[in-house]
């Protein structure tokens, strides 16, 4: 049996084949928009033959020579980083409260007469006085910038990669459009290693960053001789 190997999975990467399905801003507000910024899943259907790709609203809208290909909206989280060094000791509390007081002693002597204490602290504000007359309104501010445009076209980018025991493929968004989702198809009988967003070269992107891709990895796990397969598809927006 062969050991998973992750540098393989970079080298072995295929040619990437691009199917882009672009949504007119109609149908973006109508469906994709309503898939894209809600907080469910993106449902497509991927032709078995050619691996052509569409984005339907749900996995029943798939056909007989069709698969169907659900993913999040966002890529799972990043692993937790180690644990920081020990910080400095903290400076010294302050001091505790008193204690509970002693029972009364005795009374002593009169003492002599003492100096005049100090002027009492001011007492509480007085009520509030009556609402004062209406000034007539300031004129009105000047127009703000218009703010950005929202998702006009959608595409669906997909590259498929294969190998023995183990395969990879990435596929990025062109520049000027933002990745706004991604997903991997693995081969019968493989098991996804790695569905998640990707930088430049199949870099992994760090928790806040910027994906510019998707990248995907399978693994068979059988003995020697297996053979993987895989779809991977990211959704860009401009």
């Amino acid at each position: 049996m062969k050991r998973f190997d992750p540098r393989r999975l970079i080298q072995s990467r295929t040619a990437i084949a691009v199917v882009s399905a672009t949504l007119s801003a109609a149908v973006v507000g109508g469906i994709a928009n309503a898939q894209l910024s809600g907080g469910g899943d993106i449902v497509a259907c991927v032709q078995n033959t050619n691996g052509n790709v569409r984005i339907v609203g749900s996995a029943t809208d798939c056909k007989s020579q069709e698969t169907a290909l659900t993913w999040n909206k966002e890529g799972v989280a990043g692993p937790a980083g180690p644990a920081g060094p020990a910080g400095p000791a903290g400076a010294t509390g302050p001091a505790g409260p008193a204690g509970p007081a002693g029972p009364t002693g005795p009374a002593g002597p009169a003492g002599p007469a003492g100096a005049d204490g100090q002027q009492g602290p001011a007492g509480p504000a007085g009520p509030a006085g009556a609402t004062g007359a209406a000034r007539p309104a300031g004129p009105g501010g000047p127009q703000g910038p218009q703010g950005p445009s929202g998702i006009s076209t959608v595409k669906v980018y997909t590259a498929s990669g294969s190998g023995d025991s183990s395969a990879s493929a990435d596929v990025y968004c062109p520049a000027g459009t933002r990745v706004t989702g991604g997903g991997v198809l693995p081969g019968p009988g493989d098991q996804i290693t790695m569905d998640v967003p990707a930088g430049p070269g199949g870099t992994l992107v760090p928790n806040g960053g910027t994906p510019t891709g998707w990248f995907g990895a399978v693994y068979d796990g059988g003995l020697f001789g297996a053979s993987t397969s895989l779809i991977v598809s990211v959704l860009c927006a401009s």
